[in-house]
């Protein structure tokens, strides 16, 4: 009873994937493909973070995947907030600030995956 999935992939490169958050990205991609044979629209999100994951490269590999989902509504690009490290401290996580992307960097970005601008 699953109207709509929502899945993110932060770095498409599964090499550079496990470098950044431990661990490779095949179990998500498979997941995503297993999720798209099911039949449920889903929207695919790429959480951006200058200097780690926002290269063309990245951008474009990822979109070119989504194009491949035959139920895949939508390709979004989300720019990294802070918002998490007051949650991650309040539970004694210790986390990473990163820089916030610029509006016209996402816009260049969005331009790479071929996507409509976002609000």
């Amino acid at each position: 009873n699953v109207e709509l999935i929502m899945a993110d992939i932060k770095v498409f490169d599964s090499r550079l994937h496990k470098e950044y958050v431990g661990a490779g990205n095949e179990t998500i991609i498979e997941n995503i493909k297993k999720a798209d044979e099911l039949g449920i629209p889903m929207i695919i999100r790429t959480p951006v973070i200058p200097g780690l994951n926002d290269s063309r490269e990245n951008i474009k590999a990822t979109a070119e995947f989504v194009k491949t989902l035959r139920n895949a509504v939508k390709y979004e690009l989300l720019p990294y907030h802070p918002l998490g490290i007051s949650k991650a401290a309040a539970l004694g996580i210790e986390s990473k600030r990163f820089e916030v992307p610029s509006k016209k960097h996402m816009e260049e970005l969005r331009g790479y995956a071929d996507i409509q601008r976002q609000a």
